[in-house]
């Protein structure tokens, strides 16, 4: 098992991480900390960087298994709900080089794809039991929602990283799990 920093540009950092145990999701790194790490996104009004992280598998990118954003965040539903944050690491990844409001703009033509297709339901964890809860408002109006949050604050990091999450339906889950019996089935596993 192996982390990804995901920087700017096509920057790749890989550590190695054999002996560590690691929660994922985004860390803060202080400028000038992490040596050879580009950041994703930098706030001129602070003196940190994010630095999106994502665990990989080593024999994936050993043999070149690249999945798409789409399949990705499928694959990640399986496991739990899938935050904002989540997803805009998995299209960033795939876009290396694109600038941020290219990465946003597909970030949310994904949210609203995935939603529209009937493959995970849109909302958030603002329950008294912090449990997933479904949106009910029209699906542009939670798009846009998003964006006056993620698009227009992104430089307010904790702001935007869980404002929304996905949370798989039944026919998103038969879609991930045929999707991981291919990938798994590709793989020799």
């Amino acid at each position: 098992m192996a982390l990804l920093l995901l920087g700017r540009g096509s920057g790749i950092s890989r550590i190695d991480l054999s002996k560590f145990t690691v929660a994922y999701r985004a860390y803060e790194f202080t400028k000038g900390a992490a040596k050879d790490i580009m950041p994703v996104a930098e706030s001129a009004s602070t003196s940190s960087t994010s630095i999106w992280v994502r665990l990989v598998d080593d024999a994936d990118t050993d043999r070149g298994v690249v999945m798409s954003a789409r399949d990705e965040v499928l694959l990640q539903g399986l496991i739990d709900w899938v935050a904002l944050c989540s997803v805009h690491g998995d299209v960033a990844e795939g876009n290396p080089g694109e600038p941020l409001a290219v990465v946003q703009d597909k970030v949310l033509d994904l949210i609203r794809s995935l939603v529209t297709d009937g493959l995970f339901e849109l909302g958030d964890l603002a329950t008294p039991d912090h449990r997933f809860g479904a949106w009910d408002a029209p699906l542009d109006e939670s798009i846009q929602q998003i964006r006056d949050v993620y698009v227009n604050q992104f430089d307010d990091d904790p702001e935007w990283w869980f404002y929304c999450w996905l949370k798989l339906t039944e026919k998103g889950r038969k879609l991930a799990e045929a999707i991981e019996a291919s990938r798994d089935s590709a793989q020799g596993s």
